[in-house]
Formats: C-alpha cells, structure tokens, sequence
C-alpha cells in the first residue's frame, strides 16, 4: 500500500465513521437529546460516555487502514497517539453538539488535522 492510498482509506474512514456508522450515538451524545428523553436528574451526564465511546470508535476506524499498513504492528507512540486523538475528538464534538461554539466546519477541520498527524505518525 503506498501512503497516498494510505490517506485516502483513512479519509474514507473518517467518513464512514462520522456520517454513516454513528447512528444512535449521533443522538445520544448531545446532551439536549437526554433531556427530552426524562427529566430524570440521574441521566443528565449520560451523553459523556457516549461521547467517549465515540471518540474510541473514530480512532479506530481511522486507524485501520494503519494497521494493514504497518502489518498489524503500529507503533507504541501512534497507539498512543490515537487514544489522544480520540479524546480530542470527545472534546471537539462536545464543543459542537452541547457547547454549540463551533460549526461543522470546524469539526470536521480540527478532525481532518487529526487525520493528518496520525498519517504522519504511520509513515514515520
């Protein structure tokens, strides 16, 4: 596999992953969305772990592609890396969908930077 192709799949990850796979979760990690579900204070940080849980998919699905690159043995400092990225995804999709203090243009320029440095990190 060349590191252009490389790109692209990890690109075409982010995509499917982002716009196609979410589902459910595309809800359940905006905090508005639990709070027309009850009024039940004991599910008020319930989009938190979702949003977690969202972030850990993203960086595993843009990684994949990775791993096929590198023969299913990436390096320590990109396995690290990628668990960074996906806190930071967390953190900037909360921005959008509670914070609502940046648009999805930002988002999804912030997530192609990420893409960028982890496509650097590989090919290292």
């Amino acid at each position: 596999m060349t590191a252009i192709v490389l790109l692209l799949l990890m690109l075409l990850a982010h995509i499917v992953e982002d716009f196609h796979l979410q589902g459910k979760m595309a809800d359940m990690k905006q905090k508005i969305w639990w709070l027309k579900q009850t009024d039940d204070p004991r599910y008020r940080y319930d989009y938190i772990p979702v949003l977690i849980l969202h972030g850990i998919e993203w960086a595993v699905c843009v990684s994949i592609p990775v791993f096929f690159y590198t023969g299913f043995e990436p390096s320590a400092g990109y396995v690290l890396m990628a668990c960074v990225m996906a806190a930071i995804h967390s953190i900037v999709d909360h921005m959008k969908c509670n914070e609502l203090c940046i648009n999805l243009v930002t988002d999804q320029a912030i997530h192609m930077v990420q893409i960028v440095v982890l496509f650097a990190m590989a090919i290292a």
